[in-house]
């Protein structure tokens, strides 16, 4: 797209294609405008996302119980190995 229109391009990736996009945008970041990752992984703090900031407003709440955190743990665990079988 670049190379044929001469402007910058939008990368859209959704769950892993949201990895793809960020990767392909630090290798070329000349050529990517922006880029827009939906539900897409991502390694960092819990307390980083708007879903958290959601959680908290929903409940009302400034911390997350102990037994949802360890419930968030073990899929995100489970998660990860799924992926490593795919």
């Amino acid at each position: 797209m670049h190379a044929r229109h001469g402007r910058k391009i939008s990368l859209v990736g959704w769950s892993l294609g949201g990895l793809h996009a960020r990767e392909l945008a630090k290798l070329e970041p000349d050529l990517v405008r922006s880029v827009v990752s939906l539900g897409s992984p991502f390694a960092g703090s819990m307390k980083a996302t708007n879903a958290y900031r959601l959680f908290q407003l929903l409940n009302r709440s400034n911390s997350i119980s102990k037994s949802l955190l360890s419930l968030l743990r073990r899929l995100a665990v489970l998660q990860h190995s799924r992926r490593l079988r795919a």
